[in-house]
């Protein structure tokens, strides 16, 4: 797994003690997390507008890309493929790609946000005239560990 210094290098971003903490933040919690949960669970040196303008820079640069909940609340998932140390701004897919979709999955029970991207989602027909440009797909129900 990449240390959050180079994962910001690779992505070409600017290594910050803030930046590094916030990607920190977000490897360890291993699953999609909510501007709440970045502001409850940083130091309290880290502003409102501090913690919006890195998540700005890492979506701009494909570090991240932000998953609407059933709700509209928007939560935060590295690249997947961050964690294997093959990705790049330039080779990132993400849910925004409409060649390389992906699904995602909320537990209705600890409210979890994952990517399933092992589950591409395939193009869909829309009525003519319409052109898509991104779209979601949020699959809601049990996890894998709340299932047990």
């Amino acid at each position: 797994m990449s240390s959050s210094s180079e994962l910001l290098k690779s992505h070409k971003l600017r290594v910050t003690d803030q930046r590094m903490r916030i990607v920190d933040v977000m490897l360890e919690a291993e699953t999609a997390v909510s501007y709440k949960y970045l502001s409850d669970t940083l130091p309290s040196d880290f502003d409102r507008v501090t913690i919006y303008r890195n998540l700005k820079a890492f979506e701009d640069k494909q570090l991240l890309h932000a998953i609407p909940n059933a709700e509209g609340e928007l939560y935060y998932a590295l690249c997947s493929h961050t964690h294997n140390d093959n990705c790049s701004g330039e080779h990132h897919h993400d849910c925004n790609d409409m060649h390389k979709s992906h699904a995602h999955f909320k537990c209705t029970k600890c409210d979890s946000i994952e990517c399933l991207t092992e589950s591409p989602v395939e193009g869909f027909a829309l009525p003519k005239n319409y052109k898509a440009r991104q779209y979601s797909l949020l699959i809601q129900g049990l996890c894998a560990k709340c299932n047990k």
